[in-house]
């Protein structure tokens, strides 16, 4: 379609006008349209020659404008986006002249093309700027959940020892116990540590305790669990363990203590310290069902055995007596 007083001017504009298989527009400095396409995008859109094409762009009327103001200092086709066809499409708008009357005119033209690579551009920057925050989103909870865990096991474990504390030992034992897994609790409380914190000092007390500890992770299976309850008490859990284990297993934790630990450094030079324990021990689920009740078991087994280990070093120390002879007694009764 074109005006009749352009169509005098400019016919072999005109003619190549109509015959584009895209929307396309012949348009001045005034977004007049003087020719469009016969085949438009939108078919029934009513652009008519002589109209304003301003009035069909809606709120990107101020691009088109902005558009022809750069093409008359341009020689490169300038790219728009418009308000057609009821989205934001892209257009092309280069800068004519006509046959010699000096009249600038513009050619602006849908491209199609455009809008599928830019359409493609845009969802790979988009699918690159989404990899990337996902990727820094993983990062991020990898960072965390190894946070969790690394405070989560600071929280189970006993700072001296490096065994587990009370409340990891706890939980062990309470899931153990949960799912009804039988096995052998031992409290163990070493004898003669007071002596060696009062007489060497807390900083040797500290080396019995890593001794101690090393000692008893080398003594148990990788599926029993040790750990320090507080002070000088200990803790060992031996799943899956029988009540005729017990006097196998109070063996092998008794012979932990058997060497003298590692001599302590002191001023007065290396010290060998020498450390006892009394244990007791608790057999799950015959003992009891709760947590509660087996670790009170094995601390009432624990100190029936301290007093018994006293008795017997109390024996050990008793000085012979010097019996009298009994002939000389008989005599000093007959007189």
């Amino acid at each position: 379609m074109v005006s009749s007083s352009f169509d005098k001017e400019f016919p072999l504009v005109i003619e190549l006008i109509a015959a584009m298989p895209v929307t396309t527009f012949l348009i001045d400095d005034e977004t007049v349209v003087l020719a469009c396409s016969d085949e438009l995008d939108v078919p029934g859109r009513a652009v008519e020659p002589g109209c304003q094409l301003t009035d069909h762009v809606g709120r990107t009327a101020g691009r088109l404008l902005k558009a022809i103001r750069r093409a008359r200092r341009s020689t490169f086709p300038i790219h728009v986006m418009l308000d057609w066809a009821g989205e934001n499409a892209p257009f092309t708008l280069r800068r004519i002249r006509d046959d010699g009357t000096g009249r600038p005119l513009n050619v602006l033209q849908s491209d199609r093309s455009r809008i599928s690579l830019g359409k493609l551009t845009k969802d790979a920057v988009e699918t690159r700027r989404l990899a990337r925050s996902l990727d820094r989103a993983r990062f991020q909870n990898d960072r965390l959940r190894d946070e969790a865990e690394r405070l989560e096991q600071k929280t189970l474990t006993d700072a001296k020892t490096g065994l587990r504390n009370e409340v990891g030992f706890e939980r062990v034992l309470r899931g153990d116990l949960k799912s009804e897994r039988i096995g052998t609790l031992a409290y163990i409380d070493l004898d003669g540590f007071k002596a060696v914190n009062d007489t060497m000092g807390h900083e040797a007390g500290d080396h019995v305790l890593r001794i101690v500890a090393e000692r008893l992770s080398a003594a148990i299976r990788e599926r029993d669990t040790a750990a320090r309850l507080g002070g000088d008490e200990f803790a060992v859990w031996f799943p899956d363990s029988r009540e005729d284990d017990e006097a196998a297993l109070r063996a092998r934790l008794l012979e932990s203590f058997s060497a003298p630990l590692s001599p302590f450094d002191t001023p007065s030079g290396a010290t060998p310290i020498m450390i006892d324990a009394s244990i007791g021990m608790a057999h799950a689920p015959s003992a009891s069902a709760t947590y509660e009740a087996l670790l009170r078991i094995a601390d009432e087994r624990m100190y029936e055995d301290k007093r018994r280990r006293a008795e017997v070093r109390a024996v050990r120390t008793v000085p012979k007596t010097v019996l009298p002879d009994l002939k000389v007694v008989r005599s000093c009764s007959r007189n």
